[in-house]
């Protein structure tokens, strides 16, 4: 909340009829404050030794910046409807306890060597709050990504307009600031000029310790042109943490991005297997329809190394009594050979991989799900459908029937739980005929195939199919 740069108080002052009036004063005291950081700075580069002058110097810019701060909060105070007056006791007591809620800093006026002079800083990195904007008790004005709802989004702008025109920054900040529709504003930021995005999951590892986050490093450079960078979606053990920031590498994706989402791509061999994908002209979108008898059925979130698409509803029932979880979402098709194949394609190794590159890597939404690209015809349906029907029986055999006390004991729940890293061959039978449809290398395959193996298929995880924690997620939205 403030002045960031004399560019945001020139229009803070033909913003408002007082800021009109108080344009010549404010001015002045701009004015001043220049002409005596002229001073304090010419008598370091001359009179080094003449301490008493410094200090002096010193103490006539900090009490000529405090004069500047004291108008610039006054007339910062009128735009937020805060009129003062020094006469008015009453006046006084509102504009004292909006100082105190607001606490205004004005870049302009705090570091005016760097920002006015200098036009802004060469460095800015941090760690900005990861807070709700409508959990704090202010309000912002003149932010273009106040729709964003999110304070790192606003720290990002900040720090946009306080950086020079060579200048880096760096922050850490949530995985969705680049995957989300509501951050589209904060992506617009990020697309002025070059930025390189590094990714990072929370598991195995994580890299805030207690953190349960994941993570992008951003690096944004202010450029007369926008190029877009990405590194793969980082997955590590706790031992190879020493050695995680020396193998980050980055590939272009510039032609990649889609409005909502930056993909997480990092090497050339993924940008060729998406290249490909996109060259098919329908996607999954093209042929859903509406509230038929013939469907597939998802969880809208968590499973972090399977999703479990199914042709069916799978039993749920609370206290015994048959329910439809809150979390399982429907989609439909004309007949069931499309939906069938369909949900084989749902459930391979290439749309886990699309739905990981442009996903929060947590919700399932149809932004991904109708947008992955794919042209059927009546043999590629055949051998999809066929090969679902042997998947759906697999997954049966392999799922167990949990029964679980919830709610302090009140409710008796029952689910299935889906043990899909058994059904992994039938999963790769998929792989193999969505390869050759796309005209994949058998390189590329070999990449789908095995993408994140050791996780999806590690005997490190608490329970088959799903760690401990997507269980535990499982059940508290199973509950909802």
């Amino acid at each position: 909340v403030g002045f960031a740069t004399e560019t945001e108080l020139q229009k803070g002052l033909t913003y408002t009829l007082d800021g009109v009036i108080a344009k010549p004063l404010i001015e002045e005291k701009c004015e001043i404050v220049a002409n005596a950081f002229k001073r304090y700075k010419d008598i370091q580069l001359t009179y080094g030794d003449d301490f008493k002058e410094f200090k002096k110097a010193k103490a006539e810019l900090n009490q000529r910046l405090q004069a500047l701060n004291n108008e610039l909060n006054t007339l910062l105070a009128k735009e937020y409807g805060i009129d003062y007056d020094p006469k008015s006791s009453k006046s006084c007591e509102s504009y004292e306890s909006w100082l105190r809620q607001y606490l205004p800093f004005h870049w302009f006026a705090e570091f005016y060597e760097i920002v006015q002079e200098n036009g802004g800083f060469d460095v800015i990195i941090g760690n900005p709050p990861y807070v709700e904007y409508s959990k704090i008790d202010y309000k912002l004005t003149g932010y273009n990504t106040i729709k964003c709802g999110n304070l790192y989004a606003f720290v990002i702008e900040r720090s946009k307009s306080l950086s020079t025109s060579f200048s880096r920054i760096g922050m850490i900040i949530p995985i969705s600031s680049i995957c989300t529709d509501r951050m589209i504003d904060y992506q617009k930021l990020v697309h002025n000029g070059h930025s390189w995005n590094s990714l990072y999951a929370e598991r195995p590892s994580k890299l805030f310790s207690g953190a349960e986050v994941q993570l992008v490093i951003t690096i944004l450079s202010n450029s007369i042109d926008n190029k877009m960078y990405s590194s793969t979606y980082n997955k590590w053990s706790v031992d190879y943490r020493d050695f995680l920031f020396d193998n980050v590498s980055y590939v272009s994706i510039q032609n990649l991005i889609r409005k909502g989402s930056l993909p997480k791509i990092g090497s050339q061999t993924e940008i060729s297997i998406l290249s490909k994908l996109m060259k098919q002209k329908k996607s999954i979108s093209h042929l859903q329809t509406k509230n038929t008898r013939y469907f597939v059925s998802y969880r809208n979130a968590g499973g972090r190394y399977y999703k479990v698409i199914l042709n069916y509803e799978p039993d749920f029932k609370i206290n015994g009594e048959q329910k439809r979880s809150s979390t399982y979402q429907f989609l439909y098709f004309e007949s069931q050979a499309i939906a069938d194949a369909f949900c084989a394609i749902m459930n391979s190794g290439l749309f886990f991989w699309y739905w990981l590159m442009f996903s929060d890597t947590w919700h399932m939404v149809n932004r991904e799900i109708g947008s992955f690209p794919i042209e059927l015809d009546s043999k590629l349906i055949l051998k999809l459908s066929s090969l679902n029907r042997k998947l759906m029986e697999d997954l049966r055999h392999h799922s167990i029937s949990r029964i679980e006390n919830r709610n302090k004991g009140v409710d008796k729940v029952e689910f299935t739980q889906f043990n899909v890293r058994e059904s992994k061959p039938i999963i790769d039978e998929i792989d193999t005929i969505l390869a050759k449809h796309y005209d994949f290398t058998n390189e590329e395959l070999d990449f789908i195939i095995n993408y994140d193996i050791k996780n999806r298929m590690g005997k490190e995880l608490s329970e088959p199919g799903f760690s401990q924690d997507d269980e535990d997620e499982q059940d508290k939205l199973l509950l909802s």
